[in-house]
């Protein structure tokens, strides 16, 4: 889609019409009730009411051609069961159009989608469609219908059983277990961050249904009933009840006429959904959480306390204004930031914006403190608030996020899924009593900020909402140490327990019903309903691949690849400088030094400036230590400067970048002590948040070179160096501050550097104008390459233990172990395994929330998700070839996965994004036609293909890494499968 020209001065101020919005005729039942537009995007809407019901459907008209449905209710959360996100899932279990409870993954797999799934919030539950086809959108809106108003849910208790909780036995001597898709992923969900920002919100809005857990608390999830789950449906999956959003470039009329249909079934109802507000504190609260954790955790520097601020219920207009107050109080040179980083070195500092139906609020949280810091995190807070009404803001502050905030509005929709993000955005805010016009409201508070920020206007917000308003909580939550071993040891114990009492007959009666959701689990979906839903075939899928010019030029002896994109004012740039002289051993401190750029003031400006302008002219600005990876899979160590800006900035953009990369200040060691904290704080939840792609970049790292440094450089290595790190601060400033200069006298070579730059024709002339400047300093001197054979491997069979209820289990084996080559015909391969083998046995017969089967140009993945079990899962895989072997798998079974892996290769991932893409590619060495040879051969693959695959399992099942990252007691209870056990903190 083409974006919107802006000037800083006026922001899309008229609505620009690109599509007519021509009511249907009658027929449809509908009437139309509203006519508007959603600007950021560049669309008009149309509100349709269906006459009997009072159903609305909105469409969100414009010229995108990723097509979206998304259907809405308002689903309160009154209690902590978590019944509206188990009625998510149920929902898709099947229905009485469409009786399969594997219809709905499976459909995901196997048809024309760009994006297919369901969502739970506090206060509202959508399921959601993206396609490049209209005809596909227009069958699964039939599905969806069916499944949202008609779920076997309804006469099959299995569907609750399997997606909910369950009591599990194999086996009369066999431990009594639960199991559930829910339960296992709330358990897993159960993070330090999950329960904070319930707590948070159990603080500020006591007794309020905001307050409870929708997704469900694992202890009162086993408090559910099936008849629970049933009497939910009743009360608010009604059409009264439900908006239904269709967006993009598409004829309403049929849409209207089948939606109707299901509609007409139903008579109106005055459906009641909690919205009363909390009423407003008399006195600010204080209170302190704590979080179970492992025995071998510390509650020290891992703790989350919290400022939070109820502002009532504010108009769009507001929450716009408040959401731009938001962003100026996080950017780095905020009091607020800077202050907490000065208070508590080493924390992750937050500030966001809510909206839920008991209030909105403002927080202000940090993560990484020690629970006993709260009273230096509150005075911290409100020292700085008192320094900002007594100085005001610092005008160029409030203009940097205002320029930030501009920038996205200009790229809004320059990402895959925008349409339905923008509708589930405005559904979110309506459910939660602010009313649909979120996005126009943004726009709005955009604008109001810009014509008041010199009067006050955020002054006297932080005055009248933060300072003197009563409405607040200080919140603190802290783990305790050894609390999640007496919690499921009294769990086992109670289990043990219930099967004590339990007489034979209810133990067989047990056990036939675990066999029964086994085999439940083996079924698949039946093709005539995958064909139902297939409304596009392999023969007329297009292959259409936007050809994007790339420039390539020299520039101060410097390549240079620029991509011309169609989007107006806005451009991205990548700077890449060669590191292949850092040594082995330098590496760590190499990644620590790109940190720094950005963090440090330089010879011009000091931090707080710097970071203002950076805010003001680098947009999304980073500078990271990696490596390039070439077609061919060589590689070259690199640290590389990223942001993206309007084209009117560039000037300033380049002279910026080079003095954040020539004349950084890496001397004050008392403020690198401080980010080195921090930099631990971010690197233990990145493991934590995502132990999953930790342990596939290890297993990566045991077979390929790039990985081994990448690894390195990353994750578990990177965290033991920080240490290390602090140790050599403390002890020997002047040895540390060494590190770092030795580190940066090996980036200054033209050799090996590199430029990439994607936008429109003033962008390429603006930027040909001036990136000279941030190039003129490298020098023409031959680069030596370190020698990096040393960099450690991990174990082909590793456990991870981390801070987690659930597992993580992968099987990873390179192209080369397996003796296979990178074509579409393996991504169909992948596709197929993961929907028809991996998703039927790990999620729906072992319990694990989700299962991938991933291949790329490195070799084949396969990561069980959130999973209760460890050995059952390494089982499953080990019977992977065998499946295929024994499939019955049909070539009209394989067209439904290349036209669904299709898609998702074909779709355009957004203007600015896909140029950028190109150019790099350029940069890469990869071939020309690399992505039609992909989408090719996606086409043609085959049944003999799949069957074909089966001896190339076999090499992965014998030779590929075997990996679990979970909690202590369980990594030690499979200890002897693992020839090394990692314990990173």
């Amino acid at each position: 889609m083409k974006k919107v020209s802006a000037l800083l001065g006026s922001l899309m101020l008229i609505p620009i019409l690109l599509c007519g919005c021509v009511a249907p005729q009658s027929g449809s039942g509908f009437t139309v009730a509203d006519r508007g537009s959603v600007d950021i995007v560049n669309a008009d809407t149309v509100t349709y009411t269906h006459n009997k019901t009072g159903a609305r459907v909105i469409h969100i008209a414009n010229d995108d051609k990723e097509r979206a449905l998304v259907i809405t209710f308002e689903t309160p959360a009154l209690d902590n069961k978590g019944i509206p996100h188990v009625f998510e899932h149920a929902t898709l279990g099947g229905s009485e159009k469409y009786p399969s409870p594997a219809l709905f993954l499976s459909a995901a797999r196997q048809t024309y989608n760009t994006g297919m799934n369901a969502s739970t919030q506090n206060a509202m539950t959508s399921y959601y469609y993206m396609t490049r086809s209209e005809e596909q959108l227009l069958a699964m809106t039939d599905f969806y219908m069916d499944s949202v108003f008609h779920p076997m849910l309804l006469t099959d208790e299995r569907i609750f059983r399997r997606e909910s909780w369950r009591y599990e036995l194999t086996n009369p001597s066999a431990p009594l277990n639960l199991n559930g898709i829910v339960y296992s992923e709330m358990r897993g969900a159960m993070t330090p961050e999950f329960a904070a920002r319930q707590n948070m919100l159990d603080a500020l809005y006591p007794g309020s249904v905001s307050a409870n857990n929708y997704g469900g608390n694992p202890t009162d999830v086993l408090k559910m009933t099936y008849e629970d789950c049933v009497a939910f449906h009743g009360a608010y999956y009604h059409p009264s009840n439900c908006i239904i959003f269709l967006y993009g470039d598409l004829d309403a009329a049929p849409f209207l006429d089948l939606i109707g249909g299901y509609c007409d079934g139903f008579g109106r109802r005055d459906i009641y959904v909690e919205k009363s507000l909390t009423e407003p504190f008399a006195e600010p609260v204080t209170k302190v959480y704590s979080f179970p954790a492992e025995a071998n955790g510390t509650a020290e520097n891992n703790a989350i306390l919290q400022y939070a601020v109820s502002l009532g219920k504010l108009t769009p207009e507001e929450l716009g204004a408040a959401d731009m107050l938001a962003a100026v109080l996080m950017k780095d040179a905020s009091p607020v930031i800077k202050g907490l980083r000065e208070a508590l070195p080493g924390i992750n500092a937050d500030i966001s914006l809510g909206s839920e139906t008991a209030g909105d609020y403002l927080y202000i949280q940090a993560d990484g403190a020690n629970g006993a810091d709260l009273s230096i995190f509150k005075d911290t807070v409100e020292t700085a608030v008192a320094e900002i009404l007594a100085n005001g803001f610092d005008p160029e502050l409030i203009e940097a996020a205002i320029a930030s905030e501009e920038f996205a509005v200009l790229t809004a929709a320059d990402y895959p899924g925008a349409g339905a993000r923008i509708a589930q955005v405005m559904a979110s805010y309506n459910a939660a009593g602010n009313g649909l016009d979120y996005w126009n409201g943004l726009l709005a508070g955009i604008e109001r900020a810009k014509a008041g920020y010199k009067n006050g206007l955020f002054e006297d917000f932080l005055r009248d909402y933060v300072k003197d308003n009563p409405h607040r909580a200080l919140v603190a939550t802290v783990p305790a140490p050894g609390l999640k071993e007496a919690q499921d040891a009294e769990l086992r114990k109670w289990l043990d327990n219930k099967k004590a009492g339990m007489s034979d007959e209810e133990i067989q009666s047990l056990i036939e019903q675990s066999d029964e959701l086994s085999a439940m689990a083996e079924e698949s979906a039946p093709a005539e309903l995958l064909d139902k839903l297939t409304a596009v075939t392999v023969g007329t899928l297009p292959i259409e691949v936007k050809e994007y010019r790339v420039i390539e030029s020299v520039i101060d002896g410097v390549p240079v690849y620029c991509a011309n994109a169609e989007i107006d004012g806005v451009n991205s740039t990548s700077v890449i400088y060669n590191a292949q002289a850092v040594e082995a051993d330098e590496l760590h401190w190499l990644k620590l030094y790109a940190y720094l750029l950005g963090n440090m003031p330089t010879k011009q400006y000091n931090l707080s400036v710097l970071q203002t302008k950076i805010a003001r002219y680098l947009n999304g600005f980073s500078v990271s230590a990696g490596a390039q990876e070439f077609y061919d899979h060589t590689f070259q160590p690199s640290i590389t400067l990223e942001w993206s800006g309007l084209n009117g900035d560039y000037a300033e953009a380049a002279a910026l970048a080079k003095e954040i990369l020539t004349a950084t200040d890496i001397s004050d060691t008392s403020l690198i002590a401080g980010y080195l904290n921090q930099i631990k704080t971010e690197t233990r939840y990145l493991i934590n948040a995502a132990p999953h792609s930790v342990m596939q970049m290890r297993a990566k790292a045991a077979r390929s070179d790039y990985y081994a440094y990448i690894n390195y450089m990353n994750n578990v290595d990177y965290y033991d160096f920080i240490d290390a790190a602090e140790e050599l601060l403390s002890a020997d400033p002047d040895a540390f501050n060494t590190r770092l200069e030795t580190v940066r006298g090996k980036l200054n070579y033209k050799e090996g550097a590199a430029v990439i730059f994607a936008g429109d024709a003033e962008g390429i002339e603006l930027f040909n104008k001036n990136i000279g400047g941030l190039l003129a300093h490298l020098t023409e001197e031959a680069i030596v390459p370190a020698d990096l054979s040393s960099l450690p491997r991990p174990a082909d069979t590793e456990g991870m233990v981390i801070e987690s209820s659930v597992q993580y289990n992968t099987l990873y084996a390179s192209l080369d172990d397996a003796g296979l080559e990178y074509n579409g015909k393996l991504l169909v391969n992948m596709s197929v395994l993961g929907d028809a083998y991996m998703l039927n046995v790990l999620r729906y017969r072992l319990g694990a929330y989700s299962a991938m089967a991933r291949a790329d140009r490195d070799g084949l993945a396969f990561i069980s998700y959130r999973d209760p079990q460890v050995k059952a899962t390494f089982s499953a895989y080990e019977e992977m070839a065998d499946f295929v072997r024994g499939s019955d798998i049909t070539q009209a079974d394989i067209d439904r996965y290349i036209i669904s892996v299709f898609s998702a290769y074909a779709e355009p991932r957004g203007e600015l994004t896909d140029a950028v893409d190109t150019a790099s590619k350029k940069y890469l060495r990869y071939p020309d036609g690399y992505l039609v040879n992909l989408l090719e051969g996606i086409k043609s693959a085959s049944v003999a293909d799949f069957k074909g695959f089966a001896p190339y399992l076999d090499r992965v099942i014998e030779k590929g890494t075997r990996s679990t990252a979970g909690g202590q007691t369980a990594i030690q209870e499979n200890a002897e499968l693992y020839e090394d056990i990692i314990y990173p903190f």
